[in-house]
């Protein structure tokens, strides 16, 4: 009799065990991975607009954003990178300014010591400093976007910042110049290629070089203005001035 009553304890205490430990992964994964989740529908609150501006998710998800001004349309594009994209903002502009050690250790120190001999970020605050003032405008409305959405989501990081044990910084113009920077740089590896087919053209016939080297088909555009179109709609948000 006492056997079965210990079997039957230990039974109701491995199923209360396994309970817990359900209740503690189920939560752990909602607070790592739901509640940082985008808002795609509802009304939002972002400081700085000079009227409403409404954005519409057509059926693949993509955003169409409707603003009255440019300005507007820059801040709110801003606050939408920033909740869908944050972490990969974060890392991009690290990389940019040299800064990756910082957060993943002497892994990173390779591409720092790389980006900061070539000083891409000081290239970049030299080039906002030398656009126009339009352009300036709207580059500052985005990062204004960008820290609108941190400063009103403090507690909804995505995942990788509460796994790598680091907090995003407030974005700001020049990030987002480093960023065309970055992806120029990683558009001119192919340097060797074009030396190439410089080199082909002189030794060949043209048809002979166009053979080897054929000509991409121009890319067409697939969504258009979907939301306008009256395609399905799969989300409406309304961001408000405050």
């Amino acid at each position: 009799m006492r056997t079965s009553r210990r079997a039957v304890r230990a039974l109701r205490f491995g199923c209360a065990a396994l309970l817990a430990l359900a209740l503690i992964l189920a939560g752990g994964a909602w607070w790592l991975f739901v509640r940082p989740e985008a808002q795609y529908a509802g009304r939002v609150v972002l400081p700085g607009l000079s009227a409403p501006v409404q954005v519409v998710r057509d059926e693949y998800g993509i955003p169409h954003v409707f603003a009255r001004t440019l300005t507007d349309a820059a801040r709110v594009l801003g606050y939408l990178h920033a909740s869908e994209r944050l972490f990969q903002m974060e890392m991009q502009r690290r990389a940019g300014e040299g800064r990756l050690a910082e957060v993943v250790g002497a892994a990173g120190l390779p591409t720092d010591r790389w980006v900061r001999t070539l000083g891409l970020y000081d290239l970049a605050r030299s080039s906002v400093a030398a656009l126009s003032a339009e352009t300036r405008e709207l580059l500052d409305a985005y990062a204004q976007g960008v820290n609108g959405w941190l400063a009103a989501n403090k507690g909804r990081l995505p995942p990788e910042f509460s796994l790598l044990r680091f907090s995003p910084e407030p974005w700001q113009s020049a990030d987002s110049v480093v960023w065309g920077k970055l992806m120029a740089l990683q558009l001119s590896a192919n340097f060797h290629l074009e030396v190439l087919r410089a080199q082909l053209a002189r030794a060949v016939t043209p048809p002979m070089a166009q053979r080897i080297f054929p000509r991409q088909p121009a890319a067409g555009t697939r969504h258009g203005r979907a939301a306008r179109r009256g395609g399905r709609c799969a989300g409406r948000t309304v961001a408000h001035p405050e």
